[in-house]
């Protein structure tokens, strides 16, 4: 295939997330590495309460955030965006290529904020195999190519409430990526999150038209079109980060071991006075023994 003058090749494929979202990943045990990319409920939904609600710890009021796809022409520079409450996309580049884990050094874990003892406070079994729509908006799958996030440019401290631990230190970044070597055809399937009927399917010849830019995001405005680079604004802490405990499985537990201390969040250190303002950081949780192909079916 031919286009616009150019042969049709094979090329690289980068995928960005950012904002509230959970990288799950698979156990080993359960098969090759693949990932679950789980976006909590963070906007009005009917018959789920009062909104805006306050964090697990009854203290903090909780923002509201939207999921979306965004995708960009590369030529033109046009936007267009894709609701994704109550959806789930998986991510299809047919190359074959494994799974893996990059440089993360820029990821928060769950390791930021529990010690080995407490670890289990957090799991998200449920957000992944069984979701439900009050707790969980998005869920994004893909078993190909390489998560990374590097460092980013300022210094955050986690709060240590839930170990005795020194506070840990971190240079986190608020963009996950997710990149593809080699890709022809790109495919996003959509299913509804709870049914599984198939929405839609997208299609991206990358051969003869050359990578899209999308991005994965889950931010505070209500309108994506709005968010842009904050090069200017002071960088603060992460008070949105609290959301990531809203689809924890016990959170009964969580506020039994905060006894009445505010939910851990990452806080900015005095050598990150300022710059870049974005924050919103994703995390990295704990595996969960799933099967990609068959959604809400825990392997044994």
């Amino acid at each position: 295939m031919v286009t616009a003058g150019k042969i049709a090749a094979a090329e690289d494929v980068t995928i960005e997330f950012t904002g509230l979202c959970s990288f799950v990943p698979r156990e080993p045990v359960a098969g090759p590495l693949a990932f679950c990319v789980v976006f909590p409920n963070a906007w009005y939904t009917p018959n789920c309460g009062d909104f805006p609600r306050k964090s697990l710890d009854g203290v903090s009021a909780l923002r509201p955030h939207r999921p979306f796809l965004c995708s960009t022409n590369q030529e033109t520079g046009a936007q267009s965006v894709l609701p994704l409450e109550g959806k789930r996309v998986r991510i299809i580049a047919g190359t074959g290529e494994a799974c893996r884990i990059g440089d993360v050094d820029g990821l928060a874990s769950f390791g930021d904020i529990t010690s080995a003892l407490s670890s289990g406070l957090i799991s998200v079994v449920g957000s992944v195999l069984r979701p439900h729509p009050c707790v969980v908006a998005t869920q994004v799958v893909f078993q190909e190519g390489e998560v990374s996030a590097s460092i980013g440019p300022h210094s955050f401290s986690f709060d240590n409430y839930l170990t005795s631990e020194t506070p840990k230190v971190r240079k986190l970044n608020h963009i996950v990526s997710l990149m593809m070597a080699s890709v022809s055809v790109l495919i996003l399937e959509i299913r509804d999150l709870f049914t599984n009927e198939l929405i839609e399917t997208l299609t991206f010849d990358v051969a003869g038209q050359g990578a899209p830019n999308l991005r994965f995001s889950n931010l505070c405005l209500a309108d994506p079109l709005q968010w842009a680079p904050m090069a200017t604004k002071k960088v603060k802490d992460d008070e949105d980060f609290r959301w990531h405990y809203e689809i924890i499985d016990r959170p009964d537990l969580v506020r039994v071991a905060l006894n009445g201390l505010p939910l851990p969040i990452p806080r900015v250190r005095p050598d990150s006075a300022n710059g870049n303002g974005l924050n919103c950081f994703p995390k990295m949780m704990s595996t969960v023994n799933f099967d990609p192909d068959q959604w809400a079916k825990e392997l044994p």
